[in-house]
């Protein structure tokens, strides 16, 4: 029987460690990327045209701003979570800090003015991406990663990512979160694709981990200590820890059976590199 492999989209109805180069690839144990980007991560709410909830995720990132000391904070999610939310605010829920306790937090947030879009997006509509100042709201928690934690496509060719290797993503499948303080749950897979370089030719890799409604947005990230890279046509180990975002989660992978049209999921994620993020972020 002929299978169609077809894209269905995942909807539910600063601070980094070392500075990027060559020799150091986030390689500071002090600073845990697990922990971090999950205090960065959080679930998007609106309501779409027949008032029904939209949730997906979102990730925030600080940015200096240009021959300046003040950061800006950016919003990066998938585009087509914003465009289904009908309303022109959203709300994003948090765990926001009250004193010395966790409390599960709420920000409105606008995202159209007049009915035109506050983010911008790539032209390309395959690549499902959305990023959006937030001038002027301040939220009670810790400082969010900087952009710096995301991989280029220098540090994709120097991380030499691979089939097989390992990755992490957290996000909130079915709107669920980790506890009641609206913390991301953490879910990990290998790459399950290739190629995966040049980025600019192969636009997106395959995630082998079981996603859910409301993970469109989730950041997928590299923490990693212990690595063999090919130099001059020889290996070398690196015991040195390697953390890096790598891509978002924009998509889930079903076939389609025909002729009944029964969908049957791969239990893979399609993920954007993190290259095209950065190259929006400039946009801004």
């Amino acid at each position: 029987m002929k299978k169609i492999i077809v894209i269905f989209l995942i909807l539910n109805a600063s601070y980094c460690g070392a500075q990027l180069d060559s020799n150091t690839l986030y390689r500071e144990f002090q600073f845990n990327l697990h922990e971090s980007i999950m205090k960065s991560t959080f679930m998007i709410s609106g309501l779409e045209s027949l008032g029904d909830t939209i949730e997906g995720t979102c990730f925030l990132l600080n940015k200096t701003k240009s021959n300046s000391q003040d950061t800006v904070t950016i919003l990066i999610t998938a585009d087509h979570v914003l465009k289904d939310i009908y309303e022109d605010y959203i709300t994003i829920h948090y765990p926001g800090i009250k004193g010395n306790e966790f409390r599960y937090l709420n920000q409105i947030v606008k995202i159209r003015n007049l009915g035109s879009p506050l983010w911008i997006s790539l032209k390309d509509s395959l690549l499902d991406l959305a990023a959006m100042r937030l001038d002027n709201l301040k939220f009670q928690t810790d400082s969010f990663l900087d952009v710096q934690c995301l991989a280029d496509e220098k540090a994709l060719r120097l991380l030499q990512i691979r089939p097989g290797d390992k990755m992490y993503c957290v996000g909130f499948p079915e709107g669920a979160s980790a506890n009641e303080f609206g913390f991301p749950i953490l879910k990990s897979g290998v790459i399950a694709s290739y190629p995966i370089l040049p980025t600019f030719e192969h636009n997106y890799f395959l995630f082998d981990c079981e996603l859910f409604p409301a993970s469109s947005g989730s950041p997928v990230y590299m923490c990693e200590s212990g690595r063999y890279y090919l130099s001059d046509s020889e290996y070398g180990f690196d015991a040195n820890l390697t953390q890096a975002i790598c891509g978002i989660v924009v998509s889930k992978i079903f076939v389609i059976e025909k002729p009944d049209g029964a969908k049957i999921s791969l239990q893979l994620a399609k993920v954007i590199p993190s290259s095209y993020i950065l190259t929006l972020i400039e946009k801004l």
